[in-house]
């Protein structure tokens, strides 16, 4: 008997449709290996706050943590100066795989009647690529769900990196905390598109732990508890486990004594610090220990 041949089926797709659909296909493969490639680095977050007086003093600082960041290229280190010292700390920076800088907030709207506030156009203008949103201090002066979830959106827009800061005034004994935590991710991330995430980092400061010293620092268990409840939530939003390679970081009362157990037990891709960051010869200690 002669042998059937087997004839294959032809898919018919539009030329238009089939190359979009390649398109889509290779950009949201490139962000996937993006996020990858950045979860082998950790971040080291350094929040000036309203430090130090003056910009020559912010200079000085600058030079000092310079080569610490250099270093260590293993480590992302993000430097967030006063706003009005951004353009005067970029002047002293090189492009760097191990270092960049941020801006500690940004405005809710593009642009317009906006007092004292910055845009994320003009936060990239003087070299931030990193913004701080929704830091406990800044939500303490008002700063709302709603507010925050555009700023995450606007910087998401403009592919400036936002970190995602949450976190609860004090923990009870019946866990309540954890509702006020899920609310804070839940409403941030809303209507933000998966692919977005990969401009995204959490910093998990529990308030009540911010600035208070080390032995006021949650254990490494507890925080370790905590980033397995944000990827659970995160996973909850997006019902795929990509979004678990989203950097988690931990900020409240981190030092160069308790930075290597957080960083080994706690399951975080990075620190976000303040007031250490101040001290030249601190801050390059932690990075080394973190290395160490």
């Amino acid at each position: 008997m002669p042998k059937k041949t087997k004839t294959k089926q032809k898919k018919v797709v539009s030329k238009k449709s089939g190359t979009k659909k390649k398109v889509v296909t290779k950009r949201v493969a490139r962000k996937q290996r993006d996020v990858s490639s950045s979860m082998s680095k950790h971040y080291v977050i350094a929040n000036w706050k309203m430090n130090p007086a003056t910009v020559a003093d912010a200079k000085e600082l600058f030079l000092g943590v310079r080569p610490f960041a250099k270093k260590y290229p293993s480590i992302k280190t993000i430097i967030c100066p006063p706003t009005v010292f951004l353009d005067s700390v970029r002047k002293l920076y090189t492009t760097s795989a191990s270092l960049a800088l941020g801006i500690q907030d940004i405005s809710s709207e593009k642009s317009g009647a906006r007092t004292g506030e910055v845009s994320v156009s003009q936060a990239q203008s003087t070299g931030a690529s990193y913004t701080l949103i929704g830091h406990s201090e800044v939500r303490a002066r008002g700063d709302s769900l709603e507010a925050i979830n555009k700023k995450m959106r606007l910087a998401h827009a403009s592919r400036m990196t936002a970190v995602l800061c949450i976190g609860e005034r004090e923990r009870d004994e019946h866990g309540a905390f954890y509702e006020e935590i899920a609310e804070q991710i839940q409403t941030a991330l809303s209507s933000v598109p998966q692919e977005d995430l990969v401009y995204t980092l959490i910093a998990y400061e529990p308030i009540w732990a911010i600035g208070k010293g080390e032995q006021y620092a949650m254990t490494p268990a507890d925080v370790h508890e905590m980033t397995i409840f944000v990827k659970r939530i995160l996973h909850e939003l997006y019902k795929n486990p990509y979004v678990l390679t989203v950097p988690i970081l931990y900020g409240g009362s981190v030092g160069e004594n308790n930075i290597h157990a957080l960083m080994q037990e706690g399951g975080i891709s990075g620190v976000l610090v303040g007031g250490v960051s101040l001290n030249i010869d601190t801050f390059g200690a932690m990075l080394a220990t973190i290395t160490g």
